[in-house]
Order: C-alpha cells, then sequence, then structure tokens
C-alpha cells in the first residue's frame, strides 16, 4: 500500500515537470514569436516614415530652395513639430537627421541599384532617405543583430510642354481653311471662322484624357505607339475635350463631317514625350490647333509646301532646285535640363525654309553616243541648306504654390542656317528635336569620270559650313505656370534670309572647308589640292545671285499662308508641378 503510494507520488512529480517544461517552451516560442512580431511592426512603421518623408521631401525638390526646404519638408513629415506631435510618422524615440537625407538626380538609366546618384543642384529631381535604427528588445538575453535599414527614393520632375514653329503673322481664316483642306483632301470643304479657330486655339487636351479616348489604349506609352487615322484622332479629341470647349469641338465636328481623306498618323510621332517613364506626362496639356494641324502634315508625310525645279545652266551643266517650306509646330513634353551625359532633357527643333539642290557641272550621262562610252561628272555639289530653322530647350522649371508663381524658362534660338555637301536623306527633311548635324552623314560623290563602265577617278566630299546668321546665342524666354494669360507665345527672330544663303555658300571656295576623298582605279589616292578651286568659283558665282533673290520668291508665297520668315514662335502648353512619386 506504501509502495503504491510512493509510486503515484513519483507520477506526480514526473507530471509536474513535463508540464512546466511544456509550459516554458511555449512562453519561448510566444516571446519569440512576439519579438519577431515587433520587429516586422517596427520595420513596416520605419518603412512607412521613410516612404512619407521622402514623398515630402520629392514634393519640395522643384520649388525655390530646392534641397535645403525638401529636407526641412522630410524632417517635418517624420518627426513632426515634437514628441507629442500627431502628425509625425516616426515613432517617438527616433528622429529623422540631416545627414539620413540626400538630394540627387534619379534617373531609369543609372547602373545604381535605385538609379540615384548626387547631382548638381540644378539638375536634382529626387530626394533618398536611408534609416538604420535598433528598436528595444523584449528578448535581451537573446543575442543577435536587431538593427533595421529601410530606404525610400521619391522624384519630383516636374514636366513642361511647349511648341516651337514658324511666326504666324495672323489668325487668317481663309489661309489656314486652304491650308487645311490641302491636308485633309476636302476639297474647299472646310470653311471655319476665325472664331473657330480662336476655340481651336484656345483648347487644351491632356494625354490621359487622349488614352481614355482612343480605343484599346490604357497607358500614356500604348497611346504614343497607337497608328490612328486622322478622322478617329479628331473624334478621340472631341471625346479629350468634353464640355470644356464648346467652340472647339463645333469646330472639330464640322472638319469630321467634311468626309477626312484616308490618313494615319502615329501619335508618338505628333508628340515627343522625353519624360523617363512616359505616363509621368500623362497630365500634360496639348494645344488642340498644333495638335491638328501638326498631325495632318505628319500624316501627309510630306511638308507644307514642296517646289520642284531644274535651272538649266547649259548643254553640259544643271541644278536640281528642291525647296520646302515649314510651317509645322514640333510638340515636346518633357523634364528640364540635361541628363547626366550633359545632353538636353527636352527639346524641339524647326525650320521655316529647307533646300536640297543638286547641281551639276560637266555632265555627259544625257549626251547620246558618248554617255556609253565615257561618261564624266565633274562637279556635283548636293547642297541641303536649312534656313531660319528655330530650336528650343527646356532650361528650368521652379514651381510654387499657386502657378502664378510658378517660372517656366525655355531657351529659343531662331536665325541659325546650316549648310552642308553629303549624303542627304529625306529623314532630313523631316527633323523635329535636333539640329541638322551635317557631319555625321555619310560623303557625297562630287565627281566620277568612267570609260566603258569602268570607274576611273572617284571624289567624295563632306562640307558642313555654318551659315552667317547673326547668332546672339539662345535667348532665355521665360514663362508663369498659368495656361491661357498673355505670355503663353513668345517670339524669337531673324532676317535676309536669301543674303544668308549667299554668303554661307561663300564658304565653299575655302579649301579648308573641304574634306576630300580622291580614288583612281578604284585603289589608287592622288593629291587634289586645290584643283577644284576654279570650278567651285564658277558654281558660287551662277549660284549667289539665285540665292540672294530667294527672299523675293519664298517671303510672298509664306505671306499668302500667313507665315512670317525668321520667327519662330514658343508655345509653352502646359507645366506640371508637385507630383511626387516614389521610385524605389
Amino acid at each position: 500500500m506504501i509502495s503504491r503510494r510512493r509510486n503515484a507520488g513519483r507520477q506526480i512529480r514526473g507530471s509536474i515537470l513535463v508540464n512546466t517544461a511544456i509550459a516554458l517552451s511555449l512562453i519561448v516560442i510566444t516571446l519569440i514569436g512576439t519579438e519577431l512580431g515587433y520587429l516586422f511592426y517596427m520595420k513596416r512603421e520605419l518603412q512607412k516614415a521613410t516612404d512619407l518623408a521622402a514623398l515630402a521631401g520629392a514634393k519640395e525638390i522643384s520649388y525655390a530652395g530646392s534641397c535645403p526646404s525638401a529636407k526641412t519638408a522630410a524632417k517635418l513629415s517624420a518627426n513632426g513639430t515634437g514628441s507629442t506631435d500627431r502628425n509625425r510618422n516616426l515613432p517617438i524615440s527616433f528622429s529623422l537627421e540631416d545627414a539620413e537625407i540626400e538630394c540627387g538626380q534619379w534617373d531609369p538609366a543609372k547602373t545604381t541599384s535605385d538609379h540615384f546618384d548626387s547631382a548638381p543642384p540644378d539638375q536634382q529631381n529626387a530626394i533618398r532617405i536611408t534609416l538604420n535604427r535598433t528598436p528595444a528588445t523584449l528578448l535581451s538575453f537573446f543575442e543577435g543583430n536587431r538593427t533595421i535599414q529601410t530606404k525610400a527614393v521619391a522624384t519630383n520632375d516636374p514636366i513642361a510642354a511647349f511648341s516651337i514653329g514658324t511666326g504666324v503673322a495672323s489668325l487668317d481664316e481663309g489661309a489656314v481653311n486652304s491650308l487645311l483642306n490641302g491636308l485633309l483632301g476636302t476639297g474647299n470643304k472646310i470653311k471655319l471662322r476665325v472664331i473657330d479657330y480662336q476655340g481651336l486655339a484656345t483648347g487644351q487636351v491632356r494625354l490621359l484624357d487622349l488614352v481614355s479616348a482612343v480605343p484599346n489604349v490604357g497607358t500614356v506609352s500604348q497611346l504614343l505607339d497607337t497608328q490612328i487615322s486622322m478622322n478617329d484622332f479628331m473624334l478621340a479629341m472631341v471625346q479629350a475635350l468634353g464640355s470644356s470647349n464648346a467652340v472647339a469641338v463645333q469646330a472639330l465636328n464640322a472638319i469630321i463631317a467634311t468626309n477626312v481623306k484616308p490618313l494615319n498618323v502615329r501619335i508618338g510621332d505628333v508628340i515627343k514625350v522625353t519624360t523617363p517613364s512616359p505616363e509621368s506626362a500623362a497630365n500634360a496639356s496639348i494645344n488642340v490647333l498644333e495638335l491638328l494641324t501638326t498631325s495632318a502634315q505628319i500624316a501627309n508625310g510630306s511638308n507644307l509646301v514642296n517646289l520642284d525645279t531644274a535651272i538649266d545652266f547649259g548643254a553640259l551643266a544643271q541644278a536640281k532646285v528642291q525647296l520646302v517650306i515649314l510651317e509645322q509646330p514640333s510638340i515636346a513634353i518633357g523634364p528640364a535640363g540635361k541628363d547626366s551625359q550633359g545632353n538636353w532633357r527636352t527639346q524641339a527643333h524647326s525650320a521655316s525654309v529647307r533646300l536640297f539642290l543638286d547641281t551639276k557641272i560637266v555632265d555627259t550621262s544625257s549626251i547620246p553616243g558618248i554617255s556609253g562610252l565615257l561618261n564624266v561628272s565633274l562637279l556635283r555639289l548636293p547642297i541641303y541648306i536649312e534656313v531660319a530653322p528655330g530650336d528650343a530647350r527646356l532650361s528650368s522649371i521652379q514651381c510654387a504654390a499657386q502657378k502664378k508663381d510658378c517660372r517656366v524658362q525655355i531657351e529659343a534660338r531662331p536665325g541659325l542656317g546650316t549648310v552642308c555637301i553629303a549624303g542627304v536623306t529625306s529623314a532630313m527633311m523631316l527633323n523635329r528635336t535636333t539640329p541638322i548635324n551635317c557631319t555625321t552623314l555619310p560623303s557625297a560623290t562630287i565627281t566620277e569620270i568612267s570609260f566603258l563602265g569602268i570607274t576611273v577617278l572617284e571624289i567624295q566630299a563632306k562640307v558642313p559650313v555654318q551659315a552667317a546668321i547673326p547668332d546672339t546665342g539662345y535667348e532665355t524666354l521665360t514663362y508663369n505656370g498659368v495656361t491661357g494669360d498673355s505670355d503663353d507665345v513668345q517670339t524669337t527672330n531673324s532676317n535676309a534670309v536669301g543674303a544668308v544663303l549667299s554668303g554661307a555658300l561663300g564658304n565653299f571656295s575655302s579649301a579648308s572647308k573641304w574634306t576630300l576623298t580622291p580614288v583612281v582605279l578604284g585603289a589608287l589616292p592622288v593629291p587634289v589640292g586645290s584643283i577644284l578651286s576654279p570650278l567651285l568659283s564658277y558654281v558660287l558665282s551662277i549660284l549667289s545671285p539665285l540665292f540672294s533673290s530667294l527672299d523675293a520668291i519664298v517671303v510672298p508665297l509664306l505671306n499668302l499662308l500667313g507665315v512670317q520668315l525668321g520667327y519662330a514662335d514658343v508655345h509653352l502648353l502646359s507645366v506640371t508641378c508637385g507630383e511626387a512619386k516614389l521610385v524605389y
């Protein structure tokens, strides 16, 4: 009996020990779980505070004061005004310091893991915040690194939309009706009034509204890649305008009713978006009249006026002239300043006159009985000339709490001419972003002599010459952020187009301007020196009067179209500020 009681006591004590061990294990597991949960909770809270602080700082990065004001805003978001401030986002035991906040440039092209790097003040568009904090522990007897690191990068790259085009003297209904009738193939059916064009000129549509209006499109990137008919594009403009501009809607519907000929255009060829992510340009606005005329011209695949003629200099000499006159605004949307490579991030280019002149002196290819035996093209000059171009680049955007206090600076340069002898392509006639660079073009064959089909002598040349138009450098045009007021369209100008052409071509007689590559029988180089100089002087003596009289030919034609030669209109279409976003 006593033995049974002792055994029962031992069993009870053993049972208590087991239960105690299980209970202690459960307590330890609970404590560890609580510790881990607490650390995950602190990680989430710290990351949230870091994200909000980065967004608050990025919102200020484009305003006056830049980095200092951005750091102040970030700290205010994280720390509040003190430990009792309910609006602070960091836990009371922590605070954000200046050393943990960096101002720099975010660019998806950068090779760093977060695409962020330090940058000069005028190129800063982002805030990076890095926090390393060790929260209090519940289990101090467990050793381990409990440091929590959080990082956030937020960017606020304000963007602007602008256009540059040939200056328009006045909004003449007859001239613009004729232009649209010709571009859209409507005969003489478009008969809008000045008030209709004024409505189109004041109409604004956002890219986001066009995304909603164009079928099967959900993003700005898809919009820019869309091929669309002019008829459907105008319908999309009508839907994007909605009830914001009844006059513009009525004018567009009137054009649609004229049965526009089948024309297709890629929207990205009309609107150049240079933001790192096209989606960040969703709220940028575009002028409806410029969108209509530019898309119509690009859809036609040709320029406003294209004159083909040939000037006969004798039995062996001929010059073929192709004259192109543009009144096509170039539209650009993007951020200000330069990228990390020193290139302008957003720029546009247009030209009043482009001229291609193909001159042949001593050409036997068309003489019967001789061309089969001996083919001599002694001097062929394919000359490309661009007159009174306009270049504009978005240099800075300073945002403010109110649109009227925002400042946008666009640097514009009219009146420069480009003259080159090289292998000209049709793409040069449609360039709407950067000035023509003749040095990157292939050389042109200016002299070729062949006998019985065998080339005896071939000379290639490349001659880039800067036209002698007075260059006062880029003029800085300053706009406020209000759309529809008096400073939306600003003008720069240059004059004396014909004299410019004559003076520029005079530089061709300088041997130092020529890069010649002569080849004999396909392999043997020969020195040419100044052999071609007398022929060049002869050609120039003929061409200079032709170009000097160009004003009398071109200017009246431009006046009929309501265009002022040598002027460039720079039109600020919209400014988008204060839209900060997390990018890391």
